[in-house]
């Protein structure tokens, strides 16, 4: 049993070392979370009827192809997205070059919903890996059946280093709250 701040000191310290903002690296977390998505479309399947009694169909549509077009969407553009943006110059800095690049944030902490626990993970999920972050991902306590499958999957497929599952045997203390609400 780990605790929250034992978690985010550890992907802090991970993205410090710089390895996220390689634009290879996202693009490689971007194809293996694609790969993830299809190869454990049933498990999704499986998991989502278990915890909420979606229809194959439903679950199918709005949680397992809607999430890997987000990917497949990224996958296209992310290059557009980190190239630097070229902005216009003024007098002050006719003879500079002059642009716009994007730098990632640091740690993402995504927490899943009850309703949709696959989709509402995967699309922030897509925009923190293309934006360079370290992501912790906390599945709904509601949809047991669904965080296994997440606990399972995230570090057989992603970078364990870049990407973790905290679970509700992960302890939160309010010491933790109060050091968490103070760091960036």
């Amino acid at each position: 049993m780990s605790t929250y701040s034992g978690i985010l000191t550890q992907a802090r310290q991970t993205f410090r070392s710089g390895r996220t903002k390689e634009f290879q690296w996202r693009k490689q977390q971007l194809e293996a979370l694609l790969t993830l998505i299809d190869e454990n479309k049933q498990a999704f399947l499986d998991a989502l009827y278990k915890d909420l009694h979606k229809s194959e169909f439903e679950s199918l549509l709005m949680e397992v192809e809607h999430s890997r077009n987000d990917v497949i969407d990224a996958l296209n553009n992310i290059e557009d997205w980190v190239k630097p943006e070229k902005v216009k110059k003024d007098l002050l800095n006719l003879s500079s070059d002059c642009y716009i690049r994007r730098e990632p944030f640091g740690v993402t902490l995504i927490i899943g919903a009850w309703n949709y626990p696959v989709s509402l993970i995967i699309a922030p999920l897509v925009g923190a890996i293309a934006a360079g972050n370290c992501v912790v991902i906390k599945p709904s306590e509601v949809t047991e059946a669904t965080a296994v499958v997440w606990k399972e999957l995230i570090p057989r497929y992603m970078d364990q280093r870049k990407s973790r599952i905290a679970n509700k045997n992960t302890i939160f203390r309010s010491a933790d709250r109060n050091r968490l609400s103070r760091e960036t």
